[in-house]
């Protein structure tokens, strides 16, 4: 169930302390408990709060997430409230030793242009040193100088389920140290090397762009660790001809494990780099039943060549511009369960990358499915899908 361990740990922790938690209402008019969101997460609420926003466009920026707050819009889904920060600062704000949840929100127009040296910015939401639960989320159009433009998470614990980053931008400019430069939509960062690992869940990031650095889709560096599970990275760029990774990027000692995902048209401008992923050396990871598959530019997976070597398994591999299984990771094919063979997505004209009833990625034997997404289409469009209607009710599905 959505934020079920955050609310969890609320509930447990308020019932210790037998403080009684208040549910706020904000409306578009600011006639509502409390004339604006910030106003109401910096002033007006306490731990164990509950926030519910209205539907509707609010123009604010810098939303503090207090600790043990719990906002959501009335819908819990992202169309129902959007928050156009204007180009005023960025959306959200959970730096610090925050327990909260956000649920149901579009995070856009944030602009932060601080260029923080070695960590990131987070333009749609910063979430330093925090524990969040992030669901039904979008981060979109949000621009950051210094990397992050989406998402900066550093330091911390948190989970982002079915949650968009796309068309966020981060950059810098050509006098800058580009390797501070990372991560379009999200940048993951732990330079103090904790233990903490983010998790992303049901996740779509597309369309992002970074200048000057690695990751066009997500970055993680400085000892960071991440999970992606059922995760889809479509045409995000790398924009400079020294740098990669446009999918996904692992710099300075940083490992992901990554479970069922798909990645899809991305490119790196360095042809030899990962358009799908970059592994720096130093840094790990774990790759099993995913698709990278016809990156615009780069291979389907750059590695360093360092130890530890790449741990991929029942993964497919197929029309990356600059190569597939090659070099350092040649020997991977065949063995278990790797194959490179066109994955037949069902339209990818218009990134419709669900599998076709002819993909190879449905049911590849012991592996069972690759990919992010299942079956979306049939073979052939003149034939009719059947099914038994015996058990249902004419008329009805």
């Amino acid at each position: 169930m959505r934020h079920s361990l955050v609310l969890a740990l609320l509930l447990s922790t308020l019932a210790a302390s037998g403080v009684s938690a208040r549910t706020w209402h904000i409306l578009p008019d600011g006639t509502g408990d409390a004339p604006t969101i910030r106003g109401c997460t910096a002033d007006s609420a306490s731990f164990g709060d509950t926030i519910v926003v209205a539907c509707g466009t609010y123009y604010e920026h810098d939303i503090r997430l207090g600790s043990g707050i719990y906002l959501t819009s009335e819908t819990g889904f992202a169309d129902c409230v959007t928050i156009d920060a204007d180009g005023q600062g960025r959306v959200f704000d959970a730096y610090g030793d925050t327990l909260s949840s956000l649920v149901g929100f579009t995070a856009t127009n944030g602009y932060v242009d601080g260029y923080l040296v070695l960590d990131c910015e987070g333009a749609g939401i910063l979430d330093w040193s925090a524990e969040i639960e992030v669901t039904n989320c979008v981060f979109r159009d949000n621009w950051a100088r210094g990397g992050g433009a989406g998402a900066c998470v550093s330091v911390s614990s948190s989970v982002y389920r079915n949650c968009v980053f796309s068309d966020n931008y981060s950059y810098g400019s050509g006098y800058e140290d580009p390797a501070t430069v990372h991560g379009g939509g999200v940048r993951v960062g732990s330079w103090e090397g904790g233990e903490e690992t983010s998790r992303f869940v049901n996740c779509v990031f597309s369309d992002n762009h970074v200048d000057w650095g690695f990751g066009g889709g997500v970055a993680l560096q400085g000892w960071a660790d991440a999970i992606f599970d059922s995760c889809a990275f479509i045409e995000n760029v790398v924009g400079s001809m020294m740098y990669t990774g446009g999918g996904l990027a692992l710099i300075h000692f940083s490992s992901a494990e990554l479970n069922d995902c798909t990645f899809f048209g991305n490119s790196s401008r360095n042809g030899t780099g990962g358009g799908g992923i970059f592994v720096s050396a130093g840094s790990s990871v774990s790759v099993s039943n995913c698709i990278i598959a016809f990156s615009r530019s780069g291979r389907a997976l750059w590695w360093g060549g360092a130890e530890p070597e790449p741990s991929i398994s029942c993964c497919d591999f197929y029309g990356n511009e600059d190569g597939d299984w090659i070099d350092m990771i040649a020997h991977q094919l065949g063995m278990n369960g790797n194959i490179s063979v066109d994955p037949v997505f069902c339209d990818p004209l218009e990134d419709d990358i669900r599998l076709c009833s002819t993909s190879p990625c449905l049911d590849s034997g012991s592996c069972g499915r690759m990919g992010a997404y299942g079956l979306g289409c049939i073979a052939d469009s003149s034939a009719v899908a059947w099914s038994d209607v015996t058990t249902s009710i004419l008329g009805h599905d």
